[in-house]
């Protein structure tokens, strides 16, 4: 275990010390309906549902540091993932229908092999699974002189499709990677599903020196060579397996199109093959084809295939989430889409299967994982709305004690009488001293200034205008030479305290004394208009937010779906439970398509 092995401090302090105590606090069991080998329906109990997800993604990313290609903004080209969903043909059938009653009772000569050993007995289902993933590709992987080309059409399949891109991409010299781990070419007279492929190619009409295997170029050197002359556009076609094209493989200049022959078992070997082609330096891509790949998968329905994409899916929804650091939820159900990587693998399996309510769970399943996330954010947005309304409140509340103190002032000032100048008239004292022109006012008001004073926190009266009071306060000024000083600045003060330029009086003794007027006049003409423009401002802004939705709109459409997802799965329940009695035979819905391909 990793955190084992890492944190085992961290396990400590968590009272973590075996892996059941782990998974009590990580993890919940569920009984999930999923496909044998055998393509059968059965229920199993598994941890398919991870809870306190964020807690376990920080705890993960304590000792992990994880980085996409988006992340980074690396200059590659998108994957653009295409599903070639192909029918069985009556031997593969037939072949599934064999394996399925091998399962139960361990009859070798169902799959034409003699009699099991008591030891291969103990390992039929690994001998069915084998069995399985052959027939899934090709049945003369199973028995070559029993089965001819007709009896599998995934080659064929493949081969049209590489011949397509072959012919589109000519001028360009695009190249193609093939991978398939199953019938790798040996060298021999053996039937491979290698030899196969380049066959119909060179039936098609493409020069056998452009399709080449990895398989036969074993030293660095070769290899090497083999790459040089891939992004030159010699080599056009290249087959391989995970183990040997899958890594250190620098041939991306030119590739147009990846073949997923078989499908692997795990997502990672999906990310290396499909690595080969999406990754930087793929001019082609870029330059011609909208630097995008083609990535083709190709399944047959109702085989193993479907199996295998049920086990690729168990661990790509975790694994891409978790380390993605994007969890926004408490829990993480395996079954549901992965919100970030398009069509997922439950719809793949759907699909595979041919079960119309096995799709119809799928496609349910992914609207309902979209229309949650889409609650959060509006539940988000919505939380978010409130705040700004009651912020809004609260300016409109300061805003208009303001406006009030403002009218109550101003109303008080326009009382004071005017002289022959227009200047308002009102008794001016500096302490206790009264003061009957302005000069003699200035000059009291900079004598007080002018004195030391180091207060900062405090207020101090000094005189009066009218009924209004003149405080001054101690200003810290620090220059470039590190010399601190402090500068006295002036406010009248009524209802609140008001200022002009600052609080710095003229050093001119007229000037000084019309202060007090200059700090009362900006009452009307400054700050009642600015206090009235910001507070329509509030009033058009609070509106707006007011107006926005406040249920959420898809509510129903959530709620029916959730509705309907749970009759499919009571439905598949019932219908599981019918088998397993005997009372009735699981049957899938098959498409009349052969061949079809699904855009993802």
């Amino acid at each position: 275990m990793l955190f084992d092995y890492l944190r085992p401090r961290a396990l400590e302090m968590q009272r973590i010390t075996f892996f059941d105590a782990w998974a009590s606090i990580y993890t919940k069991k569920s009984k999930e309906i999923e496909f044998s080998v055998t393509n059968e329906l059965h229920l199993k109990e598994r941890f398919r549902e991870f809870v306190k997800v964020p807690e376990l993604a920080l705890f993960y990313s304590e000792i992990t540091d994880f980085k996409t290609a988006k992340d980074i903004g690396l200059d590659r080209p998108e994957k653009n993932e295409i599903l070639v969903s192909l029918e069985q043909t009556d031997e593969q059938k037939e072949m599934f229908e064999k394996l399925k009653e091998f399962a139960k009772t361990g009859d070798g000569s169902l799959i034409d092999r003699p009699k099991l050993s008591s030891n291969e007995i103990q390992a039929k289902m690994l001998i069915a699974t084998n069995t399985a993933k052959k027939a899934s590709i090709d049945m003369r992987l199973i028995n070559e002189n029993m089965y001819d080309a007709d009896a599998s059409n995934r080659t064929q399949a493949v081969a049209d499709n590489v011949f397509d891109y072959y012919q589109k991409y000519n001028a360009n010299r695009g190249t193609q990677f093939i991978f398939c781990d199953i019938g790798t070419d040996k060298g021999n007279e053996r039937f491979s599903i290698y030899s196969d492929i380049r066959q119909k190619l060179i039936e098609k009409g493409i020069p056998e020196k452009e399709i080449r295997f990895i398989q036969d170029f074993r030293t660095d050197k070769k290899r090497e060579m083999l790459f040089e002359d891939t992004n030159a556009g010699k080599v056009r076609v290249l087959l391989g397996s995970t183990e040997m094209l899958g890594t250190g493989v620098n041939a991306q200049e030119r590739c147009v199109a990846i073949h997923h022959v078989d499908i692997p078992w795990t997502p990672k070997d999906f990310e290396q093959r499909n690595g080969r082609g999406i990754r930087k330096g793929n001019r082609v891509a870029k330059l011609f084809a909208g630097n995008k790949v083609d990535v083709l998968i190709y399944a047959t329905k109702e085989t193993l295939d479907t199996y295998k994409f049920n086990l690729v899916a168990n661990k790509a929804h975790f694994i891409s989430q978790i380390k993605n650091g994007a969890i926004n939820v408490r829990s993480l159900d395996e079954g549901g889409m992965d919100e970030h990587s398009g069509m997922s693998y439950t719809e793949y399996i759907a699909v595979l299967s041919g079960n119309t309510d096995l799709l119809e769970k799928a496609k349910l399943e992914r609207q309902i994982v979209q229309y949650k996330a889409e609650e959060r954010v509006f539940l988000e947005s919505s939380h978010d709305r409130d705040k700004k309304i009651r912020r809004c409140d609260d300016e409109l509340t300061k805003n208009k004690l303001c406006l009030d103190c403002f009218n109550r002032d101003l109303a008080i000032y326009k009382t004071f009488p005017r002289n022959d100048k227009g200047l308002p008239v009102a008794e001016m004292k500096i302490g206790d001293k009264t003061y009957k022109d302005l000069k003699s006012f200035g000059e009291a008001i900079n004598g007080i200034l002018d004195k030391d004073n180091k207060d900062t926190m405090n207020y101090q009266e000094i005189g009066s205008y009218g009924s209004f009071k003149l405080v001054m306060i101690a200003e810290k000024m620090v220059s470039e030479n590190n010399l601190t000083t402090f500068n006295n600045k002036l406010f009248v003060q009524g209802s609140l305290k008001y200022q002009y330029n600052k609080g710095q009086v003229p050093r001119t003794a007229e000037l000084a004394g019309k202060y007090p007027i200059n700090v009362l006049d900006r009452i009307e003409k400054d700050l009642i208009p600015q206090y009235e423009k910001k507070r329509n401002e509030i009033i058009t802004q609070k509106t707006s937010f007011e107006k926005v939705e406040y249920s959420f709109p898809n509510r129903g459409k959530l709620e029916a779906a959730q509705t309907r997802l749970a009759e499919i799965k009571a439905k598949l329940e019932k219908m599981f439970s019918n088998a397993n009695n005997g009372d009735i035979e699981l049957s899938f819905d098959r498409s009349k398509a052969n061949g079809q391909r699904v855009k993802m």
